[in-house]
């Protein structure tokens, strides 16, 4: 299996926070479907999903994350993802995402835009080019009404950029704005609270730092601000409730490139 994430091109990275991809091979399992966790990232995606097996393709909208969810995956398919920032999801969604925390809605295939279906038609195990994405959200920027909120951008850039590690107050500051306030406004913004989403990329980076970095846990706990790897055990339950070393066994099948 294959997690693979694409930086948007430049004129996008104000609302997109990476393309990804996640593959099963035909051959994986023997052909029987594989139990699959994915941990929360706080943010909404559009998924495009392409299941070669059952002839299908469809797309469907991930409300915000914030625990893990445990899906089965089939071999021979293709989820492949645009990952919105928080407070953004109105460039692609209409609705209130904090209705769909936690939770997706298919979109029926009579509502599919036409680039939605041209990359559909596309999509492939080997797709690698996110050069059709770029050109069709560009396009959607320049002729859409919805406008994120500056003050709630500022925020969720300086808890992706730091991997969470501020408090209420100094985030607030980096918005120029009241705590209070900014807690209601990226609450309405993006179905979450900050306390969530600090949460989240903290034990996000955490992971990275054992999984990809290969860092221990003595020198993960030290460089993300845990007192002791059980510190670390306790949080990741208590934030995506599930237990860490079950986790770790899924993950470990998984080869990840991360942009």
């Amino acid at each position: 299996m294959l997690f693979k994430e694409y930086l948007p091109c430049p004129e996008l990275r104000k609302y997109v926070d990476r393309y990804w991809k996640f593959v099963v091979a035909p051959g994986e399992n023997s052909g029987q479907p594989i139990t699959h966790v994915f941990p929360p990232d706080g943010s909404c995606s559009l998924v495009f999903v392409s299941l070669n097996n059952f002839h299908y393709k469809g797309v469907t909208f991930i409300g915000p994350t914030t625990t893990i969810n445990e899906i089965l995956v089939h071999p021979n398919s293709i989820n492949f993802g645009i990952r919105l920032k928080p407070g953004c999801s109105g460039l692609l969604y209409d609705n209130d995402v904090a209705t769909i925390a936690n939770d997706s809605v298919t979109i029926p295939p009579h509502q599919l835009a036409d680039w939605q279906q041209q990359f559909l038609q596309n999509l492939d195990l080997d797709l690698d080019d996110t050069t059709q994405l770029d050109t069709a959200l560009v396009t959607i920027l320049t002729k859409s009404k919805f406008k994120p909120d500056d003050r709630v951008l500022k925020a969720v850039d300086l808890i992706i950029n730091h991997d969470g590690n501020f408090t209420l107050t100094e985030i607030a500051d980096h918005a120029c704005i009241s705590p209070r306030q900014l807690q209601r406004l990226f609450n309405s913004a993006t179905g979450i609270t900050i306390k969530q989403f600090c949460q989240i990329r903290r034990l996000r980076k955490a992971v990275i730092d054992i999984h990809i970095g290969r860092q221990t846990y003595a020198e993960m706990v030290n460089s993300r601000g845990f007192s002791d790897q059980a510190h670390y055990y306790n949080s990741f339950k208590k934030v995506a409730g599930y237990d860490i070393r079950k986790f770790f066994e899924h993950i470990n099948n998984i080869e990840h490139q991360l942009a």
